[in-house]
């Protein structure tokens, strides 16, 4: 079952680390309301470890499978580790605020969590992936605890070759994203095409979910099945999951053949508790 999330906490009343991209300088700044800036992140560039413990490897050398645990609580992940990527539909650079046992969207002041942000939600987006990139001809398993304070919109995105805007922040071109909101699940396709954003809904899945209610999202992708007698299907098959319930699948033929795995908050309040991968090689 579903558990309350008890993390209300208002900007004001927390000790908030700040994840800030700056555009114009071309970098990331980590901010602590209580000191100076830390340290600086140079954007696209190797960096150093910059907190300690962040992500756990496992690798099981008996069935090949490979795991990593990302809890995204103070000091327990590493943003170094990860790609802040902006939409190619709006200018705005969002920020993430930590929290002690989660993360979430910055949302604009006087916008309380009982709203659904109107008018343009880009004024909530921010988003980020892993490092790593992953081949879809392997087994894959994404999955994050996640909330949203109000009807939506807390995603799991899957993206290909990444792009830059004019002033060279990283920024998405083609990708999915697999988005929860209080009616169940959208998924979404995502295209860039002459410079132009477009995106369509390719699959969805009606139920109802309850703002302020942690759930796990996880979206596993699969080859797909060939045929003896014809050519091999392109993309892969996206099985998607709501607390291991709502299941449904659907075919991915424009998904690239290398991807980045990562998260989106979008249009409320969106809480992010972890990010989890299971790599299974095929033989």
């Amino acid at each position: 079952m579903p558990s309350k999330n008890s993390s209300g906490a208002q900007d004001h009343n927390s000790k908030d680390i700040r994840l800030t991209p700056r555009i114009k300088l071309k970098t990331m700044k980590l901010i602590t309301k209580a000191t100076k800036p830390a340290l600086l992140l140079i954007f696209g560039l190797a960096t150093t470890t910059v907190l300690a413990g962040s992500t756990k490897e496992l690798e099981n050398k008996k069935d090949q499978k490979m795991s990593t645990h990302i809890r995204f609580e103070r000091d327990g992940w590493n943003p170094a580790e990860w790609k802040f990527v902006k939409s190619p539909r709006w200018n705005y650079i969002g920020e993430w605020v930590q929290h002690d046992d989660h993360i979430r969207n910055r949302t604009p002041e006087g916008i309380g969590e009982n709203q659904l942000i109107t008018g343009t939600h880009s004024c909530a987006y921010m988003s980020m992936v892993h490092n790593t990139q992953y081949d879809i001809t392997e087994g894959l398993r994404f999955s994050s605890r996640m909330s949203f304070s109000y009807d939506q919109g807390p995603q799991i995105v899957l993206a290909g070759t990444l792009g830059e805007n004019s002033d060279g922040f990283l920024e998405y071109r083609d990708h999915y994203e697999i988005v929860l909101y209080s009616k169940g699940i959208n998924a979404w396709h995502h295209t860039y095409r002459e410079e132009n954003p477009g995106w369509a809904r390719v699959a969805y899945a009606r139920f109802p979910l309850e703002a302020k209610t942690t759930y796990e999202l996880s979206v596993q992708i699969e080859p797909v099945a060939r045929s003896h007698n014809g050519p091999a299907t392109k993309g892969c098959m996206v099985h998607v999951a709501v607390d291991g319930q709502h299941a449904f699948a659907f075919h991915a033929p424009d998904m690239p053949a290398k991807i980045y795995a990562g998260i989106i908050g979008y249009a409320s309040v969106n809480r992010f508790y972890d990010f989890n991968v299971r790599v299974t090689p095929r033989p």
